[in-house]
């Protein structure tokens, strides 16, 4: 699980596509989250005006 408390794209997307890029034994992996989320590809950025949260940004991996 790798997870920021920031909206930033080179913090968030960034460094996890450079981790899975440097780690191929790594892959995301689809997960679901309560409200107006839902399921995930494996990762998602929840937006104060729409999820009512703080910014965060959540990717799940899981080694293959």
């Amino acid at each position: 699980m790798y997870s920021t408390c920031t909206i930033l794209p080179e913090e968030n997307e960034g460094v996890s596509d450079s981790f899975l890029a440097e780690h191929p034994d790594f892959c995301r992996t689809p997960f679901s989250l309560s409200g107006p989320v839902g399921e995930t590809e494996g990762q998602v950025t929840l937006w104060p005006h729409r999820h009512g949260t703080d910014g965060f940004y959540i990717c799940r991996m899981t080694r293959n």
